[in-house]
């Protein structure tokens, strides 16, 4: 082998194997994105066929090499090699991908199937980390991971290795979902139930958390907010004289969720939190497990959220005269708080992926407007060091300050 000269230094992935996927699994155990004590590195290890194939592997190699470069001194020669090998190994990956994908006549068997699925994911993780843009996670997430599982069907769900894949996936959809108020399959009746079923398995059914149900009704959410921003920007454009029969389904949907809300709320958190209360314990003081940490952060995301589906457009709402689940200032304000705190401290203190908060903290940025300089700031410490793990944290505050300025806050007032 001939040796590198010094004055282009560029890491062998055959050399670094054992460093890059020792990375991979630092990678792993540095960002859970459920909370729960099983990591996706688990899953991966356990699918031997997938070893055999390159793009496959040169995904994972990727991952590990840019989290060694994240995570190395920048004063050494290797950094920079680490940096050109993610690349490289990024590109090998794509291009192996698309080779097999072009090489199939007959469709893709199982275990290719799954190796396809877990690469775009790991690429679209790649894409998180090295650009700020957010264009190519997109590219990966929609018309790699999502389009391939919803080819798959439902049925996926009937084999423990795609049932694994289904979960990892459904945490990245609805954060998709909710970050560009997308809708997403996941949300038809079939995958719905196959979702429901899955939790009923002997092989699953013991990782069951309040969380997993928590997400089913999530996923509704910017469904309906989705349906409920064309119906308001038609009403712009040509209003009803009366009041029309989707504003009717728009509302009844809406209540419909808050309701579902309310009683997974009562069932799951309502009592953690009246003694919670007694303690007089401060949101960012909590001792909860990281998969708790992150469904109450969760829960207090998505009940703004769905208040924010009609609050934005309430002078429509009040023309027709309609019961819609909003909030009132109060009790955003102390969702907000909860979003705060909560972020912070899994921020400092657990193994978190970084990247399920984004849409907590975009929330919470939106209702910042009015609040102090402070509040505003609080939101963007905790982004810009998103931003240092994940370059795509720098898009969602760039999109956030400009919508602050849009809305009349100055440019040195956060």
């Amino acid at each position: 082998m001939v040796r590198q000269r010094p004055a282009a230094p560029r890491a062998s992935p055959a050399i670094d194997d054992e460093r890059y996927f020792y990375y991979f699994d630092v990678f792993a155990q540095r960002n859970s994105f459920s909370g729960k004590t099983r990591l996706f590195t688990d899953d991966v290890k356990q699918m031997g066929e997938l070893q055999r194939l390159p793009y496959f592997l040169n995904s994972i190699r990727a991952l590990g090499a840019i989290q060694a470069y994240k995570l190395g001194p920048s004063c050494q020669r290797r950094h920079i090699g680490d940096a050109y090998t993610s690349y490289a190994l990024y590109s090998q990956a794509v291009t192996g991908l698309r080779k097999s994908l072009d090489g199939q006549q007959h469709g893709l068997s199982d275990s290719n199937r799954t190796a396809l699925l877990w690469t775009t994911l790991f690429l679209g993780m790649f894409e998180l980390m090295s650009d700020n843009s957010g264009r190519g996670w997109l590219q990966h997430m929609v018309h790699g991971t999502a389009k391939g599982l919803a080819a798959c069907g439902p049925s996926i769900c009937n084999t423990p290795t795609g049932a694994r894949m289904f979960l990892q996936t459904r945490m990245f959809e609805v954060c998709r979902t909710i970050v560009f108020n997308d809708r997403s399959f996941l949300t038809e009746p079939a995958w719905r139930k196959a979702s429901q079923r899955l939790w009923s398995n002997d092989g699953f059914s013991e990782e069951w958390r309040p969380l997993d149900s928590l997400v089913d009704i999530m996923l509704l959410c910017p469904d309906l907010r989705y349906r409920a921003n064309q119906f308001c920007n038609a009403e712009d454009d040509n209003p009803s004289p009366g009041v029309p029969n989707e504003a009717r389904d728009i509302a009844s949907a809406g209540m419909a969720l808050r309701d579902a809300l309310n009683t997974w709320h009562k069932a799951h958190l309502a009592d953690e939190e009246a003694t919670e209360s007694h303690r007089d314990t401060t949101p960012g003081g909590t001792t909860l497990d990281d998969c708790s940490l992150l469904t109450r952060l969760f829960w207090s995301a998505i009940s703004i959220y769905l208040s924010g589906e009609f609050d934005y457009e309430m002078h429509h709402w009040t023309r027709f005269g309609l019961a819609v689940p909003t909030f009132d200032a109060e009790t955003v304000r102390g969702h907000v708080a909860t979003i705060l705190a909560l972020t912070e401290h899994a921020l400092e203190r657990s193994s978190l992926s970084p990247l399920l908060f984004l849409f907590p903290l975009r929330i919470a940025g939106a209702r910042s407007v009015r609040a102090g300089r402070a509040q505003r700031a609080r939101v963007l410490r905790s982004l810009d060091a998103i931003s240092e793990r994940f370059a795509v944290g720098q898009a969602i505050r760039e999109g956030l300050t400009d919508a602050w300025i849009g809305m009349g806050v100055a440019v040195n007032d956060w």
